[in-house]
């Protein structure tokens, strides 16, 4: 008898779309909350405003060119 437990079976993809991601290893995940009542902004002056399209794909960009492997958008 192993010690290991098999009842569950470990997945080791995620299936996006149609797309596999491997999950065998560590994946980062951007988070960008899109809400006036978002928990995080970088400046006060814009508290209360929806950010502009331009304006979250740039941090999505910058975001992907930092290493994320996918985005949350919190709407």
């Amino acid at each position: 008898m192993s010690d290991k437990n098999t009842f569950f079976r470990v997945k080791t993809t995620l299936n996006i779309g149609g797309y596999l991601m491997d999950l065998s290893v560590p994946k980062v995940m951007g988070i960008i909350n899109l809400t006036p009542d978002s928990f995080y902004q970088k400046e006060e002056q814009n508290r209360g405003q929806l950010p502009e399209n331009k304006q979250i794909l740039s941090q999505i960009e910058q975001m992907l060119s930092e290493g994320a492997h996918f985005i949350d958008l919190g709407a």
